[in-house]
């Protein structure tokens, strides 16, 4: 198997592995959408982000590594 090295820009912040299993393919549904509220609310209830924040902008590479852009 190949390994990838993934490089997230500056004010982006890569979502733990541990949340993307726990949150399952509603992640791929919400990105297709734009829905970040529903993406916001999931990674919240992980202790991924703060409650007080939002993502603006997500990321996810080949259904494994979730990088999102918050404020």
């Amino acid at each position: 198997m190949s390994e990838f090295l993934f490089i997230i820009p500056a004010g982006w912040t890569k979502i733990s592995t541990n949340a993307i299993e726990q949150i399952g393919s509603s992640i791929g549904d919400w990105l297709q959408v734009n829905d970040y509220n529903s993406l916001s609310e999931a990674l919240i209830a992980q202790n991924e982000i703060a409650p007080d924040m939002r993502v603006w902008e997500a990321k996810f590479f080949n259904g494994e590594v979730l990088a999102v852009r918050i404020g």
